[in-house]
């Protein structure tokens, strides 16, 4: 009796689809923690651009970076998001093409470098919603 209920329990593991935001649903990507702020940057090929979709609600800043004259997605980028008061949550090298966080309530200031090129924006998020900012070179 103990073995089939070990066996039916395998069974209905086996069978429980995987969370988008579980390791199995996220296409190789990992959502990493810096100072606080949860995030997940890929979105190189289809399975990856779905699993993004799948689970983006999940946070509440999407950033974008892509080539002005192709609208080709861009890595490599260097990036930087500090509170408005100048307090320094992330800073990651060779993110993108897109990078979703999960920050507090706040000013932030984001900072994205690609090709020695220095973008600078200031957004207001809050977890009610996703806000969403377009850098492009």
């Amino acid at each position: 009796m103990k073995v089939q209920n070990w066996l039916m329990a395998l069974g209905l593991i086996l069978i429980i689809p995987a969370r988008p935001g579980g390791a199995a649903g996220l296409a190789g990507m990992e959502v990493k923690s810096q100072s606080g702020v949860v995030y997940l940057n890929g979105g190189i090929g289809d399975e990856q651009q779905e699993a993004i979709k799948a689970i983006r609600d999940e946070y509440n800043l999407q950033l974008t970076f892509a080539a002005r004259q192709s609208g080709e997605f861009l890595s490599n980028v260097h990036l930087i998001i500090r509170s408005a008061a100048g307090l320094q949550f992330l800073e990651e090298k060779d993110m993108g093409p897109i990078f979703l966080a999960r920050l507090a309530n706040g000013s932030y200031v984001v900072i994205a470098t690609y090709a020695g090129q220095t973008q600078t924006r200031t957004i207001t998020v809050d977890k009610s919603r996703i806000r969403e900012l377009y850098f492009y070179w």
